[in-house]
């Protein structure tokens, strides 16, 4: 079956205008075209009732499904039941138990302006919110189901999972019941990966195999009949540029890799400021395996704390394989870990004094037995894509460390 067309729409003048970034679109992007759907448009509307309406119609002519968040809350510009009750030209009306639902989780404050929170267009379905007062609910506009969802993250990500997709799967039963693989890869070039993949990613074939790349990692993803027997055959030909199979990520696969040694890793940041070690005190178990972390922005914090020789950051600049290798055999010692990670560089948007450009640098691991992996890092983007490149890349090169331990 071919993957449903999934069309979002964001309301708020604060995502329109730049002052928030519209994170939950890309929350919903992404476990949608998990999910097996296939997302074909993005909009942002402003808190206005006509251009809401307006993009509704239009985006449900043309999507099977549409996904509206944002605009449910008690204030003036919540204006967004409206809107769906205008494009689907129904009247709004105050569902009961929702009304007393709000009543009690509001306690009975400002009862007229959080009384609009239980108004929906006349024959929506309604999805209770398990962490808010604003409900989902899900209307017709010219026979394409529209789910409306609140935009604070926390809700929309509660009501993504309990509301939004089950539904899509009652809807959708063969969409639910699709088998899908994803296998993820750094390190190799997205043109490298075609060539050595070939056929394998023929869209015109079932499975049908699609690729994505986020900050250095390629995702490789199949879906439909013979997913996991095609993501078998792309793990194969990809090699040791694997970092992880379906929802498998590469902190997690590092962690998990520590954890099976019994050992621990120190990290000496830089450019990167603190995102590796985020990176894996992120998931559960990190404090089994994360020793401790040093951010030594400057050259002096360097020697002071890493023991870099001043002599080495003076000949060879901070931005140096050399530079990272003392960090991360500094970070290691001082702290008493099995592992030691680095990154140095220059995140940009201006060159390090060195003259290093942006996007340039080095990560650097090395643990027992004088096992090291010092490799060059080369990123474009904006300062935190780099930095964000330099995190994965630290990453792997551990990763790597530890499957050569085995």
């Amino acid at each position: 079956m071919t993957a449903p067309r999934v069309a979002l729409l964001h309301v708020g003048d604060e995502l329109l205008h730049g002052r928030v970034v519209n994170t939950g679109g890309a929350t919903l992007a992404a476990a949608l075209s998990d999910a097996g759907y296939d997302p074909v448009a993005m909009e942002l509307a402003a808190d206005r009732e006509e251009p809401i309406a307006a993009a509704l119609r239009r985006l449900a002519a043309d999507a099977e499904v549409v996904v509206v968040t944002g605009g449910l809350g008690p204030t003036p510009d919540d204006i967004t039941r409206d809107a769906v009750a205008r494009a689907a030209g129904l009247p709004l009306i105050t569902d009961p138990e929702l009304l007393a639902e709000v009543t009690h989780r509001t306690k009975g404050r400002a009862p007229e302006q959080n009384a609009k929170q239980a108004e929906i267009p006349e024959g929506a379905i309604v999805f209770r919110n398990p962490v808010g007062v604003a409900a989902a609910f899900c209307s017709d506009v010219g026979g394409t189901p529209v789910y409306v969802l609140p935009g604070v993250p926390v809700e929309l990500e509660a009501l993504l999972h309990d509301a939004l997709l089950p539904d899509l799967a009652r809807l959708f039963p063969e969409i639910a019941a699709q088998e899908r693989a994803a296998v993820h890869a750094f390190g190799i070039a997205e043109a490298v990966l075609v060539e050595k993949l070939g056929e394998l990613l023929d869209r015109d074939g079932r499975p049908e195999v699609g690729v994505t790349v986020e900050h250095g990692v390629l995702t490789v993803t199949a879906r439909g009949t013979g997913a996991a027997a095609r993501a078998e055959e792309i793990r194969a030909r990809l090699g040791e540029d694997v970092c992880g199979l379906g929802h498998s990520t590469l902190p997690r696969l590092v962690l998990h890799g520590l954890q099976a040694r019994e050992a621990t890793v120190a990290i000496a940041e830089s450019l990167t400021g603190g995102l590796i070690a985020d990176a894996l005190v992120s998931l559960p178990g990190a404090s089994r395996v994360l020793a401790g972390a040093v951010v030594a922005y400057r050259p002096d914090v360097k020697h002071a704390l890493l023991g870099v020789p001043l002599e080495v950051i003076e000949s060879e600049g901070v931005v140096s394989e050399t530079v990272a290798r003392a960090m991360a055999r500094g970070v290691r010692d001082r702290l008493g870990a099995a592992y030691g990670v680095a990154s140095t560089g220059a995140a940009g948007p201006d060159p390090e004094e060195d003259g290093t450009r942006p996007g340039r640098g080095f990560v650097a691991v090395v643990g027992p037995g004088g096992a090291e992996r010092v490799v060059p890092v080369r990123s474009g983007g904006g300062r935190n894509a780099v930095r964000r490149r330099f995190v994965n890349a630290a990453l792997d090169q551990l990763r790597r460390l530890l499957e050569g331990d085995r």
